[in-house]
């Protein structure tokens, strides 16, 4: 069985409600960090499988299958898919397993997963994250064995992550990213795990940061991946919890 391999992470800025952001559309938030990834990565578009991308609030200009509508504003080629997923705050945690299990299982060679949320155009009455959301767009791009790399050859020219590995002990990940979807969920996470808290969240959560919703996900995996490489973390780990009594965890390891 083959490994899913992360080969870049990139997100655009956030803003306020009704800030700088609010009037880009969110397909061109996702245009945008579509064309970074690719020029980061190295890798031309015309070899990825696939785009999966999470968006909670599918109205307005979120809607019609945003992830491929964002694959034509990036200027992508035609052969280039995209579905859009919803599971709540965790929408594009889990466009990152759906687009692992497809690396592992060889359905693809190259996916894209992440996600966009313009929350200036979700009408609601409060905050998500005891604050004003935020409307920015994030992603991760990963990608398996492809012209002819393997797996932990692609990590090697790289230097990036993986995104399963063996069982061990919580003591044994260096970091964590909790969604600080209310304030007390980090600190209940804490108690009922027993894990460092020097190790959470160390680079601020939600309530600093901003809770995009279907971004969210792949924003916090975002800032595990380069907190890990710039720290030289083996492991990893983020969670969030999701509306409807759900929950996604995911495990990241540095290979090189």
């Amino acid at each position: 069985m083959r490994d899913a391999v992360i080969v870049e992470a990139v997100r655009t800025p956030t803003g306020k409600r009704n800030g700088a952001l609010s009037g880009i559309h969110p397909a061109d938030l996702s245009a945008y960090v579509l064309t970074r990834l690719s020029e980061r990565a190295g890798v031309d578009p015309v070899v990825v499988d696939d785009v999966v991308w999470g968006c909670v609030s599918q109205i307005a200009e979120q809607t019609y299958d945003i992830a491929r509508i964002a694959v034509l504003a990036a200027g992508w080629p035609e052969s280039v898919t995209g579905v859009t997923v919803d599971r709540q705050c965790g929408s594009s945690q889990q466009a990152v397993h759906f687009a692992a299990a497809g690396l592992i299982a060889g359905h693809y060679d190259v996916v894209v997963a992440g996600g966009v949320e313009s929350m200036s155009r979700v009408p609601m009455g409060s905050s998500t994250a005891g604050q004003q959301p935020y409307p920015p767009s994030f992603q991760d791009r990963y990608g398996a064995p492809h012209q002819g790399l393997g797996a932990e050859m692609v990590a090697e020219k790289w230097g990036f992550s993986r995104s399963h590995v063996d069982e061990f002990a919580i003591r044994d990940i260096g970091a964590f990213e909790v969604n600080e979807a209310f304030a007390p969920v980090p600190m209940a996470w804490l108690a009922e795990t027993g894990a460092d808290e020097r190790r959470l969240n160390p680079l601020g959560g939600a309530i600093a940061l901003g809770h995009p919703l279907g971004a969210s996900g792949a924003r916090l995996m975002t800032t595990l991946i380069h907190h890990m490489r710039n720290n030289r973390i083996r492991y990893g780990l983020q969670t969030m919890c999701e509306a409807g009594g759900q929950a996604n965890a995911t495990i990241i390891e540095l290979l090189a």
